[in-house]
């Protein structure tokens, strides 16, 4: 390969300045946010804010924050049906939008169905085909939304499993502590990682590198929008900051889209690392350690890079030059770039069909027109410093007033001990001096105000729930509320009124995080799986607010009908000689009750969901099986439907 030319060398390098420009200015506009994000990082710790200012005699720094998140975060977590691995549901949609297989697949089973038609005599024909034509018609809109839903169902398992893999139940659950705790919480999806892959070979497992679609929890310190930005798509451009090892480095030289050659001069430019300068002068993220700063950059990299991600667009013209082929090079196009130092070591187009950058972000309390919005914590900044501050008091005046004052008369003691020291049992010369009257010694105590001190802490921290609007009873206290809390009714409707207030901030996380990311993964799957029966119409739905009301809900359903059809076991129908209600409709519901309530079926009830699943496979292999017919009915009960409204040719009818 032949030396680059002077041109290719000199729009790399201006690629490479291009992002850095970005950089330093997106750098600069979020100074002041950084600020705010370095508080709420030492209000939770429990460490005094730049503002404050305390009697240095006492180290004293009450914190009340940190328990109000840990409270917070774990309501969240409640309110997602107690589980953060899967806060959502896959269903299809209610108009569903078949695939072309899926479409010839309903249309064989209705075309089987007129083939099944039996003659009738002219004066019948027309009639009774445009009815029989608006009722294959429905029966095939229903079997269109059958497949849907069982592709939905399928779809569901995948992305679990996909989920799973992408170490999702770890980065949310770090990403709902980010959501209380910061203005702005981020997650990147997907983050194409290299991990360790577990699989069979034969009887043996073995361990092999694989690339992953994984979700990422992105540190606030680490992302940087442009200014004036509003939401992460609308922005000009976003920049992440990502801290590699040498040997992460190396690790991409054969990784697509990286360049070999520029990751070999940032190794042999840099082989002691290079991190980025923070907003406030440091080179490590507050996160990680927030009062013992490096002090030199260079010197103390110990071998690490700091790479700045670039997402935005760029000019057709640099990215060409780079390897990147573009159609017009006047234009610009949507890239990803990652630089060390001004070297560019990857630059490729924006992966995403849809032009989507792989950031999601979102707000406890969002800011319209904002990026940044609010949070628990910087709603309880005051609230903090006030109730520290009372402490600090409470503490100062406990200890003035446990002990006593005392003044002297220095000049009437006559022995030759310090006037300072008072031992007990013991008695003092002292002498008469004309003119002085009262005693040589005089002792005062400090008024005791610690209980005043404490009830203003009490209030300020009664205020603080307040502020955030949820009740203390909202994590398992029942102080402060009366006879409310004597009753579960009482707290059931204080309960509810906390699930008000964080309501809004759970719909914002839901609309701007849980759905779009896992929307990502059907899609995905939709375009590039090799399986045709979870091709369908298929969406996301978040179940936070609704979760648990949802499974109640279904729980209560599934126990209704088992009472409602246990009472018809055993009963026959005197037309037909069979059981009004099947044995084994009754074992399906406790299987279903059990199965919901998260109680194990194995050696109780056979395996339901895998006998429906084979049955469909084979429908799916021959959609002329006999099983049933296009509307989910057996053949017998599908004709005697069409006899009983008239569908099928009667002598002895007057009519249809």
């Amino acid at each position: 390969m032949g030396r680059p030319s002077k041109k290719h060398q000199r729009l790399v390098e201006e690629l490479g300045q291009y992002v850095r420009d970005r950089f330093e200015l997106a750098k600069e506009t979020k100074r002041e946010h950084y600020d705010v994000l370095l508080d709420c990082l030492r209000q939770v710790r429990g460490e005094l804010l730049a503002c404050e200012t305390l009697d240095p005699d006492i180290d004293v720094n009450f914190n009340i924050t940190s328990p109000i998140v840990k409270g917070i975060v774990g309501l969240i977590r409640d309110v997602f049906a107690n589980s953060i691995e899967a806060p959502f549901t896959i269903k299809a949609t209610p108009q569903a939008d078949l695939n072309d297989n899926m479409s010839q697949k309903v249309m064989q089973l209705v075309v089987a169905q007129l083939q099944q038609m039996p003659m009738m005599t002219p004066d019948l024909m027309e009639q009774a085909m445009q009815e029989q034509g608006q009722a294959l018609k429905n029966a095939a809109l229903a079997e269109q939304e059958k497949m849907a839903g069982l592709a939905a169902d399928k779809m569901n398992k995948i992305i679990q499993d996909r989920l799973h893999d992408a170490d999702w139940l770890r980065q949310f659950g770090d990403f709902i502590y980010n959501f209380v705790v910061y203005p702005t919480a981020i997650m990147k999806a997907p983050a194409v990682t290299r991990r360790p892959w577990k699989r069979w070979n034969g009887d043996r497992m073995v361990v092999e590198h694989k690339l992953v679609r994984a979700v990422e929890n992105i540190s606030p310190f680490d992302f940087y929008p442009a200014p004036n930005a509003q939401t992460v798509q609308d922005a000009e451009y976003v920049i992440e900051v990502r801290r590699c090892s040498r040997s992460e480095l190396v690790g991409y030289y054969t990784a697509s889209g990286y360049d070999a050659d520029g990751i070999r001069q940032v190794l042999s430019d840099m082989p002691t690392g290079h991190l980025e300068q923070r907003e406030d002068g440091h080179d490590q993220n507050p996160e990680v350690d927030t009062t013992d700063y490096a002090i030199g950059l260079e010197d103390d990299a110990q071998g690490f890079y700091d790479c700045v991600g670039f997402y935005g667009r760029i000019r057709g013209e640099l990215l060409q030059e780079f390897g990147v082929d573009v159609g017009d090079p006047d234009l610009a196009y949507e890239a990803e770039i990652w630089t060390v130092n001004d070297i560019v070591i990857k630059a490729v187009l924006n992966p995403d069909i849809a032009g989507q950058r792989p950031f999601y972000a979102a707000s406890f309390e969002p800011i319209p027109g904002a990026f940044w919005g609010e949070c628990p914590v910087t709603r309880l900044r005051d609230v903090q410093r006030v109730c520290t501050a009372t402490i600090v008091a409470m503490v100062r005046n406990m200890g003035l007033a446990s002990g006593v004052l005392g003044e002297v008369e220095s000049d009437r003691i006559i022995d030759d001990e310090d006037v300072n020291v008072i031992l007990p049992n013991t008695i003092r010369e002292v002498k008469s001096v004309v003119g002085m009257q009262g005693r040589a010694y005089n002792f005062y105590t400090v008024p005791d105000i610690s209980a005043q001190l404490l009830n203003v802490f009490e209030r300020f921290m009664q205020y603080g729930y307040e502020t955030i609007g949820i009740p203390r009873v909202a994590f398992g206290s029942t102080e402060n509320i009366g006879t409310l809390g004597r009753t579960s009714g009482g707290v059931a409707m204080v309960l509810n009124q906390a699930s008000k207030s964080v309501k809004f901030a759970l719909r914002v996380l839901e609309e701007n995080v849980i759905e779009p990311v896992i929307q990502s993964y059907i899609d995905h799957e939709l375009m590039f799986s090799l399986d045709t029966t979870i091709k369908g119409d298929i969406r996301v739905h978040a179940r936070g607010v609704s979760g648990i009301v949802e499974k109640e809900t279904q729980e209560n359903k599934l126990q209704w009908a088992l009472q409602s059809l246990s009472s018809y076991v055993g009963m026959q129908d005197p037309m037909t000689g069979q059981p009004v209600v099947p044995a084994e409709a009754i074992r399906r519901l406790l299987y279903q009750i059990m199965k919901s309530s998260g109680i194990s079926t194995e050696g109780i009830f056979p395996d339901y969901d895998l006998q429906s699943a084979m049955v469909q496979d084979v429908r799916s292999l021959n959609p002329m099986y006999q099983g049933g017919t296009i509307d989910g009915r057996n053949a017998g009960a599908g004709q005697a439907i069409a006899n009983q409204n008239g569908l099928v040719s009667n002598p002895t009818a007057g009519g249809i």
